[in-house]
Order: C-alpha cells, then structure tokens, then sequence
C-alpha cells in the first residue's frame, strides 16, 4: 500500500495525468492499492485505490476530510515535556494516596 502526501499540484496531476492509475500499477505486473492526500481549492481529499481480491481490478474512493485530519508536524518537544512532568506529578499524587487508602480499609 502506497501512500501520497501532497497538495494542489498533485491534485493537478490526478486530474490531468492519472495519477492514480500509475500508482496503481505495480512493479511486477500486478495492481497495488494506494491512498494520496491532495488539497484543491482550499479543500482536502483522500484517494484511497483498493484492489479487489477477487476480480483483480481496482475501485477508487475519494472522501472530502477535515484540515485536522491532513497529516501535520507532531507535538513541539516543549509541549511533550510538559505534559510529561503533569504524568509524573500525577503518579506521584496517586503513591502518596495508595498507601492512605490502604491504612483507611
């Protein structure tokens, strides 16, 4: 399974030069499934190509998605460090009360 991130000129090319039946093409003769991820006038789109098992042939669907569902860079490591002493603080909290909770049964 291939997958293509891009955005207006890959949209171009699946318009306008098949883009996705040349993804579809496998090396050895077969055909291969393949998703891409294009933006086109301001909205984002999901080609997902999938290859039937059984008639061999290739189906294609293509769903109009969110901007926050489009792959964006992950977490700033300031952010994961944050969150990540709120994790040990809390742990912490949960040590401290174990043992009261215990005494308390």
């Amino acid at each position: 399974h291939q997958v293509l991130v891009g955005m207006e000129r890959t949209q171009t090319s699946i318009d306008r030069r098949n883009l996705i039946q040349v993804l579809s093409e496998g090396d050895n003769g077969r055909l291969r499934a393949s998703c891409v991820f294009t933006k086109h006038r301001g909205r984002y789109f999901k080609y997902t190509s999938t290859v039937s098992r059984y008639s061999g042939k290739t189906s294609l669907r293509v769903d109009d998605i969110s901007p926050a569902r489009m792959l964006a860079p992950g977490v700033s490591p300031e952010a994961k460090a944050e969150v990540e002493r709120q994790v040990d603080e809390l742990n912490r909290r949960i040590e401290d009360i174990a043992p009261q909770e215990q005494k308390a049964k």
